[in-house]
């Protein structure tokens, strides 16, 4: 397991074989896969109002900066979203392990260019993002920034995580943000 969403899937490493290959060497490519337990009750109504979407806008956006979709499949019992694995995880993941080394503003700049061109062509497309954290900003394995996670939210869940989440936040400014500062 890579992962587990709050609301309603688990993401897995998992190996692929590319389709087309018949050589005796093996032929894999190790992807993500976010799996979704349609059987969830608890999870029906964002099952029934999301997952479409989710689905749809994670096979329509191509773009250097979001995390390529390779095929979504659904079934009776769960729904599948078969990803590129970002092997260096999130940007937040990043973050923690260099504590003691912030960016230089050379790498900084990159990061936060990738990600403001992957924002850039998901709003040109009509698409909002809705969860914009370091732990959806991941890096692929030459290091480019990447968005993932494009899930819609049903009104009632979104408006329970802001009450939840978002406002008892305490404000931070920019200074204090570690390796992010001028």
């Amino acid at each position: 397991t890579v992962g587990i969403d709050v609301f309603v899937c688990r993401v897995y490493k998992a190996k692929m074989k590319k389709s087309g290959e018949h050589n005796e060497e093996d032929k894999t490519a190790v992807v993500a896969i976010k799996v979704f337990d349609l059987t969830d009750q608890t999870q029906a109504v964002w099952v029934q109002n999301c997952l479409k979407t989710e689905m749809f806008i994670s096979k329509y956006l191509k773009h250097p900066n979001i995390v390529p979709t390779i095929e979504v499949v659904k079934t009776h019992t769960h729904g599948y979203i078969v990803m590129a694995l970002a092997p260096n995880g999130s940007i937040k993941l990043d973050m923690l392990c260099r504590l003691k080394r912030p960016y230089t503003n050379e790498e900084a700049l990159k990061y936060f260019t990738g990600l403001v061109t992957g924002l850039h062509y998901i709003h040109s497309h009509n698409v909002a993002h809705r969860d914009l954290k370091l732990d959806n900003f991941l890096l692929s394995a030459n290091w480019v920034p990447m968005l993932a996670d494009f899930r819609p939210m049903p009104a009632q869940i979104w408006r329970q995580k802001l009450a939840t989440e978002v406002l008892p936040l305490v404000p931070v400014t920019a200074t204090q943000v570690r390796g992010w500062a001028p």
